[in-house]
C-alpha cells in the first residue's frame, strides 16, 4: 500500500513532463503472447486512476547464445500477494496499452548463484511496439535503461534489487515488454526471484 501512495503522490509532478517525453516507436509481426486489458477496466482509465501489476519472470529457454533477452509476464493481473509461484506456463511477452499517461514501475530481485570476481555488466530496458504495423520493431522508451554491475556492492546475500519509475504517454495499439541483456558466457549465472519481481502499471 505504502508504494501505491509514493506512485499516486508522483502523478502531480509528473503530469507537466508528459508531453515532453520522447519517444520512437516501430512495430514488428510477433507469435508472443499479449495481454489485453480488460473492457471493464479500459472504460474506467477516463474517469479514474488505474493500477495493474504483473509478476515478473525469467524464461524458461536456454539463452547462452543470445545478447537480449525478453522477460515475461503472469497472465492475470495484480495477482501476486500469493508467496506462491505462479503455476501458469502460458506466460505473457507484451501487455497492450491503452492510450493513456501511465505511471511504470518495476522491482526486480536477481538472485546470484556465484560471486562475481570480476565486474559484470548488465541492463534492463522498458521497451513499446504498436501492433497496428506488421513491420514494426520494438524500440525502447526513453530513460528506460537501467545499467547495474553484478560485482556491485549492492549484491547483498548474492541478491541485487533494481528497481526504476517512469512516466510514459501510451497510444491505443501500443504493447509493452521488457527486455534484459545479461552476460551468459560462463552459463546461467543469476535468475530473477518472481516472488519478488514486480510491474506496476498506474493509468492516470
Amino acid at each position: 500500500m505504502t508504494e501505491y501512495i509514493k506512485l499516486y503522490n508522483q502523478i502531480d509532478k509528473l503530469n507537466n513532463k508528459i508531453k515532453k517525453l520522447e519517444l520512437t516507436v516501430d512495430e514488428k509481426k510477433s507469435k508472443f503472447t499479449t495481454y489485453s486489458i480488460p473492457k471493464n477496466i479500459t472504460n474506467n482509465l477516463s474517469s479514474k486512476s488505474t493500477l495493474l501489476s504483473f509478476r515478473i519472470h525469467f524464461p524458461s529457454e536456454s539463452f547462452s547464445n543470445k545478447k537480449y533477452i525478453g522477460l515475461k509476464f503472469d497472465d492475470n493481473h495484480n495477482e501476486y500477494d500469493s508467496d506462491l509461484l505462479s503455476s501458469n506456463k502460458n506466460l505473457l511477452s507484451f501487455i497492450k496499452l491503452t492510450k493513456s499517461n501511465i505511471i511504470i514501475n518495476y522491482t526486480i530481485q536477481l538472485e546470484l548463484n556465484f560471486t562475481p570476481l570480476d565486474s559484470i555488466i548488465c541492463s534492463i530496458s522498458i521497451g513499446i511496439r504498436t501492433c497496428s504495423n506488421i513491420n514494426s520493431k520494438i524500440r525502447i522508451i526513453k530513460g528506460t535503461k537501467s545499467i547495474f554491475d553484478l560485482a556491485s556492492q549492492n549484491v547483498i546475500d548474492n541478491k541485487l534489487n533494481i528497481s526504476n519509475n517512469i512516466l510514459y504517454s501510451a497510444e491505443n495499439e501500443e504493447e509493452l515488454c521488457m527486455i534484459v541483456d545479461f552476460d551468459f558466457s560462463s552459463g546461467s549465472n543469476c535468475v530473477i526471484n518472481s516472488k519478488k519481481s514486480i510491474i506496476k502499471l498506474l493509468f492516470i
